[in-house]
Formats: structure tokens, sequence, C-alpha cells
């Protein structure tokens, strides 16, 4: 008012061309809340990022494992089709076998399995010629000091040589195989016998404890056919008239 004064009494004036605001200062208070504002709008922002770069790393990690479990799948599957097709060719080329040899393929399949199932058994062969007219024994008993009975006599064989209560074992897995295939073996009293097709019994002590006596109709032995034939798999012939009788200590027979 006092510059307007002033330039009245000297008739002259001032015209305003324009009003410019440089900054404006808000109260401390003011400032301050605004101030905040801001550094929440920063902190939103961030975590909106982070979040966003979690579940960009969950829906990678989701892809990774459902590519992962896809593949898997397509590896089970071919390894599937190749098991079966693997065994439609087996088959094709095993009846291919059976119509062109018969019953001698079936023999080798036969013994080819058995050589596969017996490659760790524990076998005793026994040469029934050893006693004449005596059957050859397998000894399984031991006596009251610890000491074995398995030893030779007119002929006979005895059984491995042991500790008493790996004899006992043996005994009694002998009768467990025994009732499991009583068609193959006897015992009584604590006697097995074993005879096969061509005569020439082998016979089993046990000790009386150990032993089993079968009920009717089991009370006969009954023949056993022990034979092998010597064929690609490398299986001798043992059950020829002159041949070789085996006992098998796995308890593996066959007919």
């Amino acid at each position: 008012n006092a510059v307007a004064r002033d330039l009245k009494k000297l008739d002259s004036g001032v015209e305003i061309l324009a009003t410019v605001v440089e900054s404006i200062h808000p109260p401390a208070g003011a400032a301050n809340a605004y101030h905040a504002v801001q550094a929440a709008q920063i902190s939103a922002q961030a975590l909106i990022a982070r979040e966003r770069g979690a579940a960009a790393d969950q829906a990678n990690l989701a892809q990774l494992h459902a590519s992962i479990a896809h593949d898997q799948a397509a590896a089970n599957s071919r390894e599937v089709m190749s098991t079966a097709q693997s065994a439609d060719l087996r088959f094709g080329a095993e009846q291919q076998g059976y119509a062109k040899a018969g019953q001698a393929f079936l023999l080798e399949q036969y013994l080819s399995q058995l050589t596969l199932g017996m490659t760790h058994a524990k076998l005793l062969v026994l040469d029934h010629r050893l006693g004449g007219s005596s059957a050859p024994t397998i000894d399984l008993r031991h006596d009251h000091g610890g000491h074995h009975h398995g030893h030779h006599h007119h002929g006979e064989a005895s059984g491995p040589v042991g500790f008493p209560w790996r004899r006992a074992s043996l005994a009694a897995v002998l009768i467990a195989f025994a009732v499991a295939a009583a068609s193959l073996v006897q015992v009584r009293s604590g006697e097995a016998t074993v005879v096969t097709r061509f005569g020439n019994p082998s016979r089993v002590l046990l000790d009386p404890g150990l032993s089993w006596r079968w009920p009717a109709p089991f009370e006969a032995a009954i023949p056993v056919d022990l034979r092998l034939r010597t064929t690609s798999s490398g299986l001798q012939d043992v059950g020829t008239r002159d041949g070789l009788r085996i006992i098998v200590q796995a308890y593996v027979a066959w007919q």
C-alpha cells in the first residue's frame, strides 16, 4: 500500500504482468507427514516388486517340477513299453523254439533256469559207488560232547564239517524242506531216506529230537528223480545208473 501511495503522488504506476511463486514452505508438521507418506509409498512399491519376484520364482519352480515329472513319466512309459516289447519278442522266440525243438527246448529252458536258481546253492555230490552195496550217508548228528559223527564208514560219506549248532540248523532246514516237499523226502525216527528213481538210496542221519515222522499217506519212501543231463548250460549228467547222486543241501529239488 505504501508503494502504491508513493507512485500515486508521482503520477506514476506499475503494471504487474505476471506473478511467479518460487516455493511454498508448509508448516513443519505437514512437511514431516508428507515425507512419511512418500516413504510409505516407496516401501509399498518395494514390497510389490518383492512379491512379484517371489511369485515369478514359484511359477518357474512349479514349471520345472512339472517338466521333470513329465520327462520321468515319459521315460518310465518308454521303459515299460521296451520291457513289454522285449517280453513279446522273447515269447515269440520261445514259441518258435518250442515249435522247432519241442521237449528239447523245454528241457534246455528248464536247465537254464535251474542253473540260475542254483548259482549260489551249496551242493554236496555223493558217489553211490563208494560204498558198494551200502548207501552213502550224510551224518548230521552230534553227540553230547559236541563232537560230530561226521565220518566215512563202510563207504559212507559224511556231511560238511561244522559246529553242532550249524549242523542242527542244517537239520532243521532239512526238516522244513521235507515239510514243504513231502513227496521228495521221508523222515522216520531220526533218519531221512532219499531214494532215487534208479535205486541206490542215500540216507540223511538226524538227531532224534530233530526228526519228523510223516503220517499217512507218506509212510512209504517215494522215488525221486535227480537226473541232470549234459547240456549247453554246462550241467553234467548225475542221474544215470553208473553216474553220481546229488544231495542238495540248499534243498532245491527237481523232478
